[in-house]
């Protein structure tokens, strides 16, 4: 059936990385009519042009999460303009009021993924040191252990002059938590999203993909949405294992008590309570 472009929803999913952005862009390539755009949304739009023309000064905003880099707003804004009717993208963009205001201004209907912080910081360990082009790599690799790994990602790491390479898991968190409570944006969990394949519910993952579906003008059966999860899971390149609560056989009492310090305050902010076990 054909759709007008009036029809045909723009969509952005951004997320801190590692928290399952892929696996919600995989869930919007299932759903019929939309398609994914490869768009620059974050660390690497230190590089657009638009930053470099003499046009003066203009608004600043900040893209990336793990590594922050000032850009123009006018870049982000030429991004966004992009995405085409039936088109979705990724992004890591921390929360800014001026890049929301242009993200609802180009009729854009925003998503943001949030996991449990401790499977991020285990995620963005192995995921750095398989990529040997990451930024981080050559850090991570220089490190002796996987306990040393994921003590970096919990606590952040600098350079030898001071100035961050990557930002620890609370400085992450408090720059992205506001998109969870701004309207218009759909919140979706990584574990509601995985399905029973990833350790998850599969009621769960049934009800949060009609979520993301109606968010975009569709309704899908539940049979429907069970098909999408199918689908979807395991299918980024990014993939490991897509499990939830792997952080507990690798966290130690020592790392268990380094991510307290650091950012124990923002996970129970973000929704995950800890347990006995934590």
């Amino acid at each position: 059936m054909h759709r007008s472009d009036s029809e045909r929803p723009r969509a952005l999913v951004n997320s801190l990385p590692k928290s399952g952005t892929n696996l919600l862009l995989s869930i919007l390539g299932n759903l019929e009519g939309l398609r994914y755009q490869r768009i620059a949304l974050n660390r690497r739009l230190r590089w657009h042009p638009l930053n470099y023309l003499p046009i003066g000064s203009g608004r600043r905003c900040l893209a990336g999460v793990n590594d922050r880099v000032p850009v123009r707003l006018a870049t982000i804004r030429f991004q966004l303009r992009l995405i085409r009717p039936g088109g979705f993208a990724g992004a890591h963009l921390v929360f800014d009021e001026a890049v929301m205001e242009a993200i609802r201004g180009f009729g854009i209907r925003p998503f943001f993924v949030i996991r449990d912080p401790r499977d991020v910081v285990v995620s963005q360990s192995f995921f750095v040191m398989k990529e040997e082009k990451h930024y981080l790599h050559r850090d991570f690799a220089a490190m002796a252990t996987q306990k040393e790994r994921l003590l970096a990602s919990i606590r952040g790491l600098r350079e030898r002059g001071g100035a961050v390479r990557c930002q620890g898991i609370a400085e992450r968190l408090e720059s992205i938590a506001p998109w969870m409570g701004e309207p218009g944006v759909l919140t979706c969990r990584f574990e509601q999203l995985i399905g029973p394949r990833g350790g998850g519910d599969p009621d769960a993952q049934v009800a949060t993909i009609q979520a993301v579906a109606q968010h975009l003008g569709r309704t899908l059966s539940a049979a429907e949405a069970r098909g999408v999860g199918e689908r979807a899971f395991g299918t980024a390149w990014t993939f490991r294992s897509g499990r939830r609560d792997g952080w507990r056989e690798l966290f130690d009492d020592e790392v268990k008590q380094v991510f307290k310090q650091h950012a124990g305050r923002q996970l129970v902010e973000m929704g995950y309570e800890p347990d006995d076990d934590w």
